[in-house]
């Protein structure tokens, strides 16, 4: 819910802004997944999703190349 919540967010104000974003998200066979990609054209960003109140080197552990 929480990530829906955000990426919701993120596409209404990429709406109301004129930006031209297209967001995907990835997951391979062995579910890692990263939450959300974001591709302006010229650059993409790969955006983690957490609720948590302590961050945890764990929650970026599919953001590693």
């Amino acid at each position: 819910m929480y990530e829906n919540y955000i990426i919701s967010d993120l596409v209404k104000e990429n709406y109301n802004q004129g930006m031209n974003l297209k967001f995907y998200f990835w997951r391979d066979n062995h579910n890692n997944e990263i939450d959300l990609l974001i591709d302006s054209g010229t650059q993409k960003k790969a955006v983690e999703i957490k609720s948590g109140e302590t961050f945890r080197n764990d929650f970026i552990k599919n953001l590693s190349f």
